[in-house]
């Protein structure tokens, strides 16, 4: 009887060694695994009219589309991810809401994943706050005009006819 204990309990070993070289051989999907285990904490930070399923899309291409990524810590990836959920951004350059950078931790020893918000991120987030109608972003150059007025709250970008050269961009 003890054989046959030990039979199976070799048997459970090799099926969980080869979950483990499956984990590993394709991180891609262990971090899609990870990402549907937490479907119901996603769903629930995640703002009116974005639903799972295109949120999950948008973090599985922006992990493809940086593959060292998959070589970050796991639980900063899921991290980066959530927080993203909580803001309401897409992930990764089809949208340029939200970004999942790696970067080396020397604390840890690993590379982690970092979320950076990108420009549309920041735009949507103001407009959905209420405090402005419209948001516009443009580059400004050295030699250009800013005119800004507190009374009515303004801002307005001139470029300068006159000069030959915009200068340097600030």
């Amino acid at each position: 009887r003890k054989n046959n204990i030990q039979k199976n309990e070799g048997v459970e070993m090799t099926k969980q060694n080869k979950i483990a070289t499956i984990k590993q051989a394709n991180p891609l999907i262990s971090m899609r695994n990870d990402i549907d285990k937490r479907r119901p904490m996603l769903e629930s930070v995640l703002p009116s009219g974005v639903t799972f399923d295109r949120f999950k899309q948008s973090a599985i291409f922006a992990l493809t589309e940086n593959p060292k990524l998959l070589e970050c810590e796991p639980a900063s990836v899921i991290k980066a991810i959530m927080t993203a959920a909580q803001l309401g951004d897409h992930l990764g350059s089809a949208f340029n809401e939200s970004y999942i950078y790696p970067r080396y931790d020397k604390n840890k020893g690993c590379s982690v994943a970092i979320l950076h918000r990108g420009y549309r991120g920041l735009q949507r987030a103001i407009l959905r706050s209420g405090l402005a109608d419209v948001v516009r972003a443009s580059v400004v150059y050295h030699n250009d005009i800013i005119d800004i007025s507190e009374h009515p709250p303004r801002i307005e970008h001139k470029i300068d006819p006159r000069a030959a050269d915009r200068g340097e961009w600030l």
